[in-house]
């Protein structure tokens, strides 16, 4: 395919695009803008979505921006505080703004331009000392480009890599070295990486062949895109340290005193990494790192964690196509470690404020190999109940128990003989002394046999007893070692410790997670449910039926532990196996408060919800009908029964990058939702399913008014589908119910814009975080 010519009148670096480019934004390029930005050039600056995110981080930002088409740098002058309209080969350096800008970005720009050397030696005329240039640029050198090459083919296309609109191809190096002759120095670099194993080892292989070093083919192919930030030479501080993004690479990487990586072994880890991870990002500092090495998962963890490292620059990830042992796995992580220390961290577990800090300070000698954590979910020596001070009384949740902890048994360690793989702090001395990991055996074993080498070198172990991690997956468990396994490590163990010195195999190698009896930690909540009055059998059987929809009567046998705070609201994530809902208590009671309302009331029409998941919210509508001998209405069920639909960002921008169509646990068969119906008594000739994409099924919906409506279609095509197809038929007096309100921005702008096209004046009303409604012709607020 050859490249599109271009009109003579256009120049030949401004792009012929949908509108819906310029209205995304790369968002670890914004997140690369340090907090103290305080004056930003975006060149690129396109609609000004990108500055619209950074001021409403920080509105006493000043943004300006360049941008080469016309029509969209005024979209953007809506946004920013200064816009130049034209070519920034020719517009560079801005006029009045010498030494003006603590940051410029360039975001997927540079390789549109003819001499972009030329910008960039321009630009620093307008950067001040210390300045800083983030740039994100497409690699040629992906394994995509060179799977199509050695076909014999070069295939311009609309966006990508091979964008028809580019006119210079980079790869890492190469960038590199043009920033270096510009008179800039790269002090991070971060990779976004696409990796496909198979064909990067075939081509490191061939490589080899060729005399050429594999590593390098290995470190380079997997890579999409690379961002960069980088000061002027005279600018220059000691160095960043570099993330690379492939785990295939093992560089010379730069230490910065001080920094740990994390490092975390996951294999179907989809139920705790969320929560794990969002702990763990919390309580890092911004020159620290995460190391993810992914071991095969088949859950979703790998997409989940390839979508956290696209805003999250801290994150190095590093896929296995098949499962490795553990020891592999951890060796593989230690290699792209850059940080002076190192953390072993299983992604079942949370951490707490202050965690990293407590076992650092813990390491008071060379003489010191490891620290640990005492945990709930520890099998023997760190177990929780040995670190509970005598006396302890009064209710705790896990968070404030682990400052307890820490404020009690503040600088108190206990030596013991070996560590369980909870969170595990190692010195990257120890590692360099004591070497790499055993390959050979599981995750158990494999550090006990670190630890038996450790103290056979004469270093000591020690568990710290302010430092607390709280076990998320008890229904998962921990896996046994290998019998052989144990029994040759249990030797090695009494060899080294002596006769009776090695603690039971139950402690060591036990299959069942350990649990305290210490219970005053327990997350107690007032109940949630409103008090049914004596005599009142429609309540009661309502009330029972929103305890069984969102699985609270049997919570506590969850294979994952449940937090009742989150259940009331509906913020479970990923959401109960067990329950029929995940809307939460709160959205049930509002649900019932409307369709009471309109039964009391007389106001006709049937029930609709517009993205069901398991049901729960409609059966629950079924009940009250029922209940209240409501046979005339209908309720209907409206969904694809197969997920989300993939985004269509060309006609509904605020779609772009919507990943809800890759959860697969979104996509609930309807076979299952009529048995769930059934399961409850109330799967009738009064319940319709409509099977399908909203704008399919949705405008030859067969009611002809409705009292109630509930959308939950997340997406803005799903909630604006809905809307223009069902609210007409809303009658007066009654209730539209929205979902995902306060939880997708998307949601929310297809509300808005629905409302101001049809001047819609009656109030939303909040129900919880993320739960909305509003009465049609209501003429007054109606709250619960």
């Amino acid at each position: 395919m050859r490249a599109p010519k271009r009109d003579d009148s256009t120049p030949s670096n401004a792009p012929e695009k949908p509108k819906a480019y310029y209205e995304m934004f790369n968002r670890t390029l914004a997140a690369m803008v340090r907090p103290d930005a305080r004056r930003i050039l975006d060149v690129g600056c396109a609609a000004g979505v990108m500055g619209a995110h950074l001021k409403k981080q920080d509105p006493a930002r000043e943004i300006w921006g360049v941008e080469i088409v016309a029509e969209v740098g005024q979209l953007a002058r809506q946004h920013l505080d200064k816009v130049f309209i034209g070519d920034v080969q020719s517009l560079l350096p801005l006029p009045d703004a010498e030494g003006y800008f603590d940051t410029v970005t360039f975001g997927d720009v540079l390789e549109h331009l003819v001499e972009p050397e030329t910008v960039l030696r321009r630009v620093q005329r307008n950067l001040m000392p210390g300045g800083e240039v983030l740039v994100c640029v497409p690699n040629v050198a992906h394994w995509s480009v060179i799977g199509e090459l050695l076909q014999g083919r070069f295939p311009y296309a609309e966006a990508g890599i091979l964008d028809a609109t580019h006119l210079r191809f980079f790869t890492p190096a190469s960038f590199r070295e043009l920033l270096l002759d510009c008179g800039l120095e790269v002090v991070q670099e971060f990779s976004h990486v696409m990796p496909n194993d198979a064909i990067s080892q075939v081509l490191a292989q061939a490589a080899a062949g060729l005399g050429i070093e594999p590593n390098i083919t290995l470190s380079v192919t997997p890579v999409y895109q690379q961002l960069y930030r980088a000061r002027r030479k005279a600018d220059h501080k000691p160095p960043l340290a570099l993330v690379i993004g492939s785990g295939n690479s093992t560089p010379e990487i730069p230490k910065k005193a001080g920094t740990v990586s994390v490092v975390m072994v996951a294999q179907n880890h989809m139920t705790t990494i969320p929560e794990c991870m969002e702990s763990l990002r919390t309580h890092l500092g911004p020159d620290d790192q995460i190391v993810v090495v992914d071991a095969g998962s088949s859950d979703g963890t790998s997409r989940y964690v390839a979508k956290i490292a696209e805003s999250e620059m801290r994150l190095s990830a590093i896929y296995y196509q098949e499962g490795v042992s553990y020891g592999s796995a951890v060796n593989k992580g230690i290699e792209v470690a850059r940080g002076d220390a190192i953390v072993l961290l299983d992604p079942s577990y949370h951490v707490y404020e202050g965690w990293l800090d407590r076992l650092r300070d813990h390491v008071t000698s060379d003489l010191v190999g490891m620290v640990g954590m005492n945990s709930d979910g520890a099998f023997g020596p760190q177990n929780l109940e040995h670190f509970v001070p005598k006396g302890t009384t009064g209710d705790y949740t896990f968070e404030t128990f682990a400052a307890y902890l820490a404020e009690q048994n503040r600088g108190k360690v206990r030596e013991v003989q070996a560590l369980e793989p909870i969170a595990t702090f190692l010195p990257r001395a120890t590692y360099e002394r004591i070497g790499r990991f055993d390959e050979s055996t599981s995750a158990s074993v494999a550090m006990l046999d670190y630890c038996w080498r450790c103290r056979r070198e004469g270093l000591v172990i020690f568990c710290a007893a302010d430092a607390f991690a709280h076990f998320l997956d008890e229904g998962r468990g921990a896996l046994p070692p290998d019998t052989q396994s144990c029994d040759v490590l249990a030797d090695k163990l009494e060899s080294f410790y002596g006769r009776g010195q090695v603690p039971p195999s139950q402690a060591l190698f036990g299959s069942l997670a350990f649990k305290p009896s210490f219970d005053l930690w327990r997350r107690d909540i007032p109940n949630p449910f409103s008090v049914v009055r004596s005599g009142d059998p429609i309540a009661l059987y309502l009330d029972a039926m929103k305890r069984l929809l969102v699985n609270w009567v049997y919570a506590d046998h969850e294979p994952v532990r449940w937090d009742p705070e989150k259940r009331v609201v509906g913020l479970d994530w990923p959401p109960s196996p067990w329950a029929h809902t995940m809307v939460g208590v709160r959205r049930l009671e509002n649900l019932q408060h409307c369709l009471e309302t309109v039964l009391k009331e007389g106001v006709p029409g049937d029930f609709l919800e517009a993205g069901s998941w398991r049901g729960g919210a409609s059966i629950f509508a079924r009940a009250i009908l029922k209940a209240y001998g409501a046979e005339d209405r209908m309720v209907w069920v409206a969904d694809s029964f197969e997920g989300l639909p993939k985004p269509d960002s060309e006609r509904y921008p605020a779609d772009a990058n919507d990943r809800h169509h890759t959860f697969e646990f979104m996509a609930v068969p309807l076979e299952e939702v009529r048995a769930n119906f059934a399961r409850h008594g109330l799967l009738d000739e009064r319940v319709g399913f409509l099977k399908g994409w909203f704008k399919d099924t949705l405008p030859d919906a067969p009611a002809e008014r409705y009292a109630v409506l509930r959308l939950d279609g997340d997406m803005y095509e799903s909630t604006m589908d809905a809307l223009a197809n069902l609210y007409p038929k809303l009658s007066p007096g009654g209730f539209l119910i929205i979902d995902d309100y306060g939880a997708v921005p998307a949601c929310r702008k297809a509300v808005h814009d629905y409302r101001e096209e049809h001047r819609i004046a009656e109030p939303i009303q909040v129900i919880d975080w993320t739960g909305a409604y509003w009465r049609r012709g209501a003429g007054q607020a109606n709250s619960q």
